[in-house]
């Protein structure tokens, strides 16, 4: 079965984050909930508040995540939603960094929407050489990674470019739940979840 990690910071887009990983669920991949450095506003390690108020309760901390992952339980994926402060929280914290270079280094997939590829991916290098999208008025990494060299902004629902995934915002969610779905298991298995859920 193929994994993949949502990695959680306070203040993520409760959009972005449920929707994707439930379409991933019903297309068979086992998804997990890594919540990453809580800054306040969280009952637990594992309780993570969306930028919404709605909180979610992670299946793992990221510190636990990387335990597992110097072990070699690497997952196949890894996706960052987006939000704000979500995605400023997320890159913040080191485990980010970690968790989605040891991704990259697997040959892993590595997935960013809405202000997360720019906030997230771009500091991290991981837009370097690459075609992408994100949420409008994020087309300049620049502002957030002045160092970043990404290839091109897109206007898409999805970019796929080599295996990184980007996505624009609550709105294409779904689409960029598909499309990783597919990504994971294949066209068919994202097309039958697609079609079922009314799509």
């Amino acid at each position: 079965m193929k994994t993949c990690v949502v990695l959680l910071a306070e203040g993520f887009e409760e959009t972005e984050a449920v929707v994707p990983a439930d379409i991933l669920r019903r297309a068979g991949v086992q998804v997990r909930f890594a919540a990453v450095g809580c800054v306040g506003g969280c009952d637990t390690a594992l309780c993570v508040k969306g930028s919404h108020g709605i909180k979610i309760e992670a299946d793992i901390t990221s510190a636990e995540l990387l335990a597992e992952i110097e072990k070699g339980n690497i997952p196949d994926a890894v996706f960052c939603p987006g939000g704000m402060p979500g995605s400023t929280n997320l890159v913040k914290s080191a485990d980010t960094a970690s968790v989605l270079h040891a991704v990259k280094q697997a040959g892993g997939i590595l997935a960013a929407i809405c202000a997360a590829p720019a906030v997230v991916f771009a500091p991290l290098g991981l837009l370097d050489g690459k075609s992408f999208t994100g949420y409008p008025g994020t087309e300049d990494v620049t502002k957030t990674a002045p160092q970043a060299k990404p290839k091109e902004y897109l206007v898409r629902d999805t970019v796929l470019d080599g295996r990184v995934l980007t996505s624009r915002g609550p709105g294409t969610a779904s689409e960029f739940g598909f499309e990783l779905a597919a990504l994971l298991t294949d066209s068919k298995t994202a097309s039958d979840v697609k079609r079922g859920m009314l799509f």
